[in-house]
């Protein structure tokens, strides 16, 4: 009896260790030992150019024929130390506001003697910023360089560009000023002439009297020499000289000419040589 026993015992315990042997091996969960493709998921991935191309999140090369502001602005990348040529044409080719204002500011850092031919220029562009520019920019020039731009400025439509025009010339030589004022003078009309006989009248100069002669003398607008004449007669009057009411361009210019050496360079007459 014990001899038969024996045996089946001994097979059921060799079947209860292969039972528990076997799921030691295999393991419950499949997330215990990850995969390999669940490494590869998680691992770095170098874009491939298409995936590249459509990702936001990487920069992308600028199509130079693009016309969104990027690509305007990098058309205009100019190397800072690179020569100037032509200041008009290298600020005239920005297509945008702010490529033209990195224009400018190239050209007027390295300097050229057309400088003052592209900031009259500039006078005249669409932005605000730049005609604004453009004229202080002039300021850092000598007033015998500047004064073809203050001319420019000063009959420009933009009332912000004649005032900062003005404020400028202020502490110029009075022969500086004097050639100023001839341009708005001449072909001002309106506000600008106007505001050109303000500015000149603030401190009555012989030179400025000069201009205003040979302006009045030589237009052909009869509205504009009479109120020309009329600003010589305020200019006058408190020297004690009084111009006769019918007085014209001309007769006022023979009149100066013989008089002109009795004034001071203020307009005040001279104090009789002893």
């Amino acid at each position: 009896m014990k001899i038969r026993v024996l045996p089946l015992i001994v097979v059921l315990l060799l079947g209860v260790a292969l039972y528990f042997g076997w799921h030691s091996a295999v393991p419950n969960s499949p997330q215990t030992t990850p995969s390999t493709d669940a490494k590869t998921t998680i691992a770095p991935v170098t874009p491939s150019p298409a995936t590249a191309a459509s990702s936001s999140a990487i920069p992308q090369a600028v199509d130079p024929t693009s016309t969104s502001p990027v690509g305007q602005l990098t058309m205009q990348s100019i190397p800072a130390d690179a020569p100037v040529t032509d200041p008009v044409a290298e600020y005239k080719a920005g297509k945008t506001p702010e490529a033209r204002l990195a224009a400018m500011a190239r050209v007027l850092a390295i300097g050229h003697e057309a400088n003052p031919a592209m900031l009259s220029a500039a006078l005249h562009d669409e932005s605000p910023e730049v005609r604004l520019t453009a004229i202080q920019s002039a300021g850092s020039f000598a007033p015998e360089v500047a004064i073809p731009v203050l001319q420019e400025a000063a009959v420009n439509p933009d009332k912000d560009v004649r005032d900062t025009a003005w404020g400028l010339a202020a502490p110029y030589r009075a022969e500086e000023r004097a050639a100023i004022y001839e341009r708005p003078l001449t072909e001002g009309t309106g506000a600008v002439l106007e505001e050109a006989l303000i500015e000149m009248g603030r401190i009555p100069e012989k030179l400025g009297f000069d201009t205003l002669v040979k302006v009045a003398s030589s237009t052909a607008d009869a509205e504009k020499a009479k109120r020309l004449i009329e600003t010589m007669r305020e200019w006058t009057e408190p020297s004690g000289v009084t111009l006769p009411p019918d007085a014209t361009a001309k007769s006022i210019a023979n009149w100066w000419g013989l008089t002109r050496n009795n004034f001071d360079d203020l307009m005040m007459p001279r104090a009789p040589q002893k």
